[in-house]
C-alpha cells in the first residue's frame, strides 16, 4: 500500500516519527490523555484506590492540628 492512498480523503500530513505505529481504524479508539503520555490522572488513580481520599483528608487535618498546637506554644 503507497503512502498516498488515503491523501484525497482529507488525511493529515505529518512526519512519520520512528518507533510510533498509527493505527486506522473505523472507529476512533478512544483513551485518557494522561494514557497517552505514560501517565495515569488524579481521577483514574482514585478510582484504583478509593483509599486515598480519605487518607488525604485524615493527612490534612493532622497537619492542621499541628500547626494550630504549634501557634498556641509560641509566645506572643
Amino acid at each position: 500500500m503507497s503512502e498516498t492512498a488515503g491523501e484525497g480523503m482529507g488525511s493529515r500530513h505529518e512526519e512519520a516519527v520512528p518507533g510510533t505505529v498509527r493505527l486506522m481504524t473505523v472507529r476512533p479508539i478512544e483513551m485518557p490523555l494522561a494514557a497517552a503520555g505514560g501517565q495515569r490522572s488524579l481521577a483514574e488513580l482514585i478510582r484504583e484506590r478509593p483509599w486515598l481520599v480519605p487518607a488525604g483528608v485524615l493527612a490534612g487535618l493532622a497537619v492542621a492540628g499541628l500547626a494550630l498546637l504549634a501557634g498556641r506554644r509560641l509566645p506572643s
